[in-house]
């Protein structure tokens, strides 16, 4: 795949007069993630399955309220026991599917 960082997203995003991109499918330890681009952008990463595959991450779901601010209210919550939280990448989530 292809990375982008902040700046590209900002560009893009001010282009079409947004301000918040919301990403899901990968595993963050809290649940969600911000990325702070600059004037008042943000890429934020959510992901919604506590303690998958057993690897003790929280999840988190994004609330917009439509009060135009492009800023959730992020709610999260765990099903996991574990306090060591170990997510796992592509590579290693494709090594242990094979």
């Amino acid at each position: 795949g292809t990375k982008f960082g902040p700046g590209v997203a900002r560009e893009l995003l001010g282009k079409w007069g947004l301000k918040t991109l919301v990403r899901s499918h990968q595993c963050v330890p809290q649940g969600w993630e911000e990325i702070k681009c600059g004037n008042n952008v943000s890429i934020w990463t959510v992901f919604s399955a506590s303690d998958y595959d057993g690897v003790g991450n929280s999840a988190a779901v994004l609330v917009f309220t439509g009060n135009g601010s492009g800023v959730p209210e992020v709610l999260g919550y765990s099903t996991a026991d574990n306090e060591d939280v170990q997510c796992l990448g592509p590579r290693t989530r494709q090594r242990l599917v094979e």
